[in-house]
């Protein structure tokens, strides 16, 4: 039996997010089945229990919310709400009425992947080996790093970017006082241009041209 056999039933009106989806688990080794409305889906489960869904919220007819409590009500299946709906009442509705977990469209693979592994264990369904299991661990910790290390290049890029902006500032004008301490700034003609030089700690600036 595959390690992530539990069998995952996608129902979203959108047939091009149900074959996303579709793909993006099979590669998971989930096996997976999917609806368009909730008559296909009320059909499938009573012939194939699922172990976890992952609707949408808005579809023609019953709808996710409706789907939701009326699956809950009758059993334990994990429920993952996936929908372009990102207001804080929704998200709200959704957990009240019984989902494990939200995910708001577009929706990031790692992500999402990473939500249903986790509900299924919260749950106990997935069989996942002790070794899956630790390389999920340290693939959710190399992601937090690379997360860090893009936010921490970021911030470096955006001070870079003042620096240089100060430098040219700097550049086009004689200054008054030493950006350093405070103090004068005298300036004297040079070869190509003028060099300012401060008296009282030797910060020098050099003008081009002037």
């Amino acid at each position: 039996m595959m390690a992530n056999s539990a069998h995952i039933v996608v129902v979203d009106d959108d047939e091009g997010i149900r074959e996303t989806l579709c793909q993006i688990l099979e590669r998971e080794e989930f096996c997976v089945s999917t609806c368009a409305n909730a008559v296909e889906f009320w059909a499938l489960v009573a012939q194939t229990p699922a172990d976890l869904v992952l609707l949408d919220i808005q579809m023609p007819g019953e709808g996710g919310i409706s789907i939701a409590r009326r699956l809950r009500a009758e059993s334990d299946t994990s429920i993952i709400m996936v929908t372009g709906l990102n207001e804080t009442i929704d998200r709200v509705i959704g957990l009240e009425v019984g989902a494990d977990d939200y995910v708001g469209k577009p929706f990031d693979r790692r992500e999402l992947v990473a939500r249903i592994r986790s509900v299924l264990r919260r749950k106990g369904t997935a069989e996942i080996s002790p070794l899956s299991a630790r390389i999920d661990r340290i693939t959710s910790a190399l992601e937090a790093v690379a997360d860090q290390i893009t936010g921490v290049s970021e911030k470096v890029q955006s001070r870079d970017a003042d620096v240089s902006r100060i430098e040219d500032i700097f550049k086009a004008k004689r200054l008054s006082a030493c950006p350093q301490c405070g103090s004068g700034v005298t300036y004297h003609l040079a070869e190509s241009g003028s060099l300012g030089i401060c008296g009282a700690c030797g910060w020098t600036h050099f003008l081009d041209g002037q």
